[in-house]
């Protein structure tokens, strides 16, 4: 029987207890978009040594060389073959920012090497991959975590411990959206193709959202009804889904891919001591007391990092992960379940 993963309060933290005093050496696995901020963020990071650039595509490792790392006097092994280039260079970590479904045997290929993993969002793009990696990186002593803006937020960290200390009270009902125009955006590009993106909007920019609500939530999701429409796609653009939590929280979510404006996205918690409006990547907040007053200027000692400095931390044992892996078991199961429930056209118990 496959144990059931929980989320951030139920089991033990992530990190590892022998910090090594060394720079670390890290490869970034694809160099495009996405690749390039993360290239931006890992410049950022002094305890770290950018060795290799990866990308299937030469020039965009010489061109992310050129720009970010070149005039740092940084010039990173190129290589366009991922299996020879953790065979060749002696790595640290992998941080992956490839399409959605080559996550998994690039992440499975690293931790057998015993190289840490840090993935773009979502890890795998289903639960026995996910399941598979968390027990690899167990056995292997390794770190796998998945690079969500949100939890490393100092927004989350600020509404995390409203929620631990109970000032909130018990979260009754969550609110989520994001809407942009995504179906524009992404026209032509591989998260359009489903061999590569496992899923539309839903597991783009919707994944920032359904990890969002679990990660506050603090709890699995029970049962799901969802609803979508590919707007002669061949992936999901506009999405609906009803949410019942384990721990009896209930939840609604929209997706929207084909919205006209540029980007707007929402989580709010309805609880029992007061009410919570933040964004899906901790971009905002807003919280108002039980009487329905907002609380202003609300102290916040917390501060925001980009997810590669909390997974640096945590492999030099610092810190604990905010995201580690079993966020991705959650989220594979949650999205196989929605997809099942697409397809059948009714509410279907999440397998956990």
């Amino acid at each position: 029987m496959t144990r059931k993963i929980r989320p951030r309060s139920k089991r033990t933290s992530s990190r590892l207890k022998s910090p090594t005093r060394r720079r670390l050496r890290f490869a970034l696995v694809g160099c495009g978009g996405m690749g390039r901020h993360h290239a931006r963020s890992l410049l950022g990071i002094p305890e770290i040594e950018v060795a290799a650039l990866c990308d299937i595509v030469k020039s965009k490792c010489l061109s992310a060389r050129r720009e970010f790392f070149g005039p740092k006097g940084i010039e990173p092994a190129v290589y366009t073959d991922f299996h020879k280039m953790i065979a060749r260079e002696s790595l640290d970590a992998v941080l992956l920012v490839t399409p959605h479904t080559l996550h998994y045997p690039h992440a499975k290929a690293a931790l057998q090497k015993g190289i840490h993993v840090l993935s773009e969002k979502p890890m795998v793009t289903n639960t026995a991959h996910a399941r598979e990696l968390v027990d690899l990186a167990e056995t292997r002593k390794r770190l796998l975590a998945v690079a969500f803006q949100a939890p490393v937020s100092a927004e989350y960290s600020y509404i995390a411990e409203l929620i631990r200390s109970g000032a909130l009270g018990t979260i009754e009902l969550v609110d989520a959206h994001v809407a942009q125009q995504w179906v524009r955006i992404s026209n032509g590009t591989w998260r359009q193709d489903p061999k590569f993106s496992g899923g539309g909007q839903l597991y783009d920019s919707g994944a920032h959202m359904l990890n969002a609500m679990m990660w506050l939530v603090d709890s699995p999701v029970k049962r799901v009804f969802a609803m979508a429409d590919r707007c002669g796609k061949k992936v999901d653009i506009n999405a609906t889904v009803s949410v019942l939590f384990e721990n009896g929280c209930l939840g609604s979510v929209a997706c929207s891919g084909n919205a006209t404006m540029r980007g707007d996205t929402g989580v709010t918690l309805f609880a029992t001591e007061g009410t919570i409006k933040t964004g899906i990547w901790g971009e905002k907040l807003e919280h108002f007391d039980k009487s329905g007053e907002k609380v202003l200027y609300p102290y916040m000692p917390y501060k925001t990092v980009p997810p590669e400095r909390n997974f640096v931390d945590a492999i030099l044992g610092r810190d604990t992960l905010r995201c580690p892996g079993r966020y991705g078991v959650l989220l594979a199961e949650l999205m196989d379940a929605i997809y099942e429930s697409i397809k059948a056209g009714c509410p279907v118990d999440v397998r956990h």
